[in-house]
């Protein structure tokens, strides 16, 4: 993707971009959509603000300036300063005006949501009857989106990358895959054996008990939701915990993907498990963060391949992956559909069955 297409997601979309307990008031914070690199502080009454980050004068990025004691961020090189709407002072020359673009900034949810100006909202978080947010984090993948938005709407590689959820090898002939696939959104649910695991009979989980993932894939902006539990085999009754997990994948450049997730837990109540929830949140996060680091582990040794899928050869676990990478293309970055391509392209299987 090009770096123009890139630069524009700040201007088309609302990013989580930090956790708000990483801004204090004492130092700015750096950080980067699409290439746009943007300044974050906290002003004098603790509101986010947020500028370009190169000062108007000599381009010194201001993430490296202070907070001064009146809220304002002054540049370190000549101590250039400006407000949470960008305006400028010089204390050189008190007569010469100066800006820096501003951007807007919401706190909401435990983050910090980056805009390119105050009419445009994040859009909400999903709401989950009887589930509760366990905990939210940030993980940094060193590879390009469309590789990591590969990565995270496939199960196939759970045997090979994954070491606790979800099946081993010999288990295929036993998991099931359903996709459908819209024309803005995809989705995707496999079923499958859960192999064995020291940690899972923490949260009532046996080996061989069907572990359920279903995945919900949009592009306004970039972000999945999952929804994970795992059922009985032969009753079908679902174990007490379930989780759900939200995904925003955020290209700070070409070869970065920065991924901001909210993972939240439900404990059937009339469970034993409910009264050891706050201990379930626990492993829910760090099950959650552990699977991740695998991912990105693995997803850096593919940061060298094209935004293109020709010449590969795909199976049917592939079909949200070739209409992802289309959405992406046309809903996320905004580029025009192909020469030939409608919409009716856009809401057909496009991988073998």
């Amino acid at each position: 993707m090009g770096a123009m297409a890139l630069r524009d997601l700040v201007h088309r979309f609302v990013h989580p971009v930090l956790a708000a307990r990483a801004l204090g008031r004492g130092r700015p914070r750096l950080v980067t959509v699409g290439g746009e690199r943007v300044a974050l502080w906290r002003d004098a009454d603790g509101i986010p603000r947020a500028v370009a980050d190169a000062c108007p004068h000599r381009n010194a990025p201001l993430s490296l300036g202070r907070v001064r004691a009146d809220g304002r961020l002054a540049c370190r090189y000549h101590g250039w300063n400006f407000d949470g709407e960008g305006r400028g002072a010089c204390p050189s020359q008190p007569t010469l005006k100066c800006h820096a673009r501003a951007f807007h900034v919401t706190e909401r949810d435990g983050y910090l949501w980056l805009a390119s100006d105050a009419s445009r909202a994040p859009v909400p978080l999903p709401t989950f009857p009887g589930c509760q947010l366990a905990a939210s984090f940030s993980t940094r993948f060193e590879a390009p989106v469309h590789i990591t938005l590969d990565n995270f709407t496939e199960d196939e590689h759970f045997p090979y990358v994954h070491a606790l959820l979800g099946w081993g090898e010999d288990d295929w002939p036993r998991v099931s895959y359903e996709a459908q696939l819209h024309a803005d959104y995809t989705e995707a649910t496999y079923v499958g054996p859960q192999r064995p695991s020291a940690s899972l009979p923490l949260i009532g989980v046996r080996a061989g008990d069907l572990f359920v993932n279903h995945f919900t894939t949009r592009f306004d902006p970039l972000r999945t939701v999952y929804t994970s539990h795992w059922e009985c085999p032969e009753t079908r009754v679902r174990r007490p915990v379930e989780s759900r997990t939200v995904v925003f994948m955020v290209p700070e450049s070409e070869g970065v993907t920065m991924f901001h997730t909210f993972v939240y837990a439900k404990v059937d109540p009339r469970s034993g498990y409910a009264r050891i929830e706050p201990l379930l949140k626990v492993l829910a996060h760090v099950i959650v963060r552990g699977e991740w680091w695998m991912d990105a582990r693995w997803v850096k040794n593919l940061a060298h391949t094209a935004p293109t899928l020709h010449g590969l050869r795909l199976g049917r676990f592939d079909k949200t992956l070739i209409r992802n990478r289309r959405l992406l293309r046309t809903h996320y970055f905004g580029d025009a559909p192909a020469p030939g391509e409608s919409a009716r392209d856009l809401t057909t299987a496009d991988a073998p069955a």
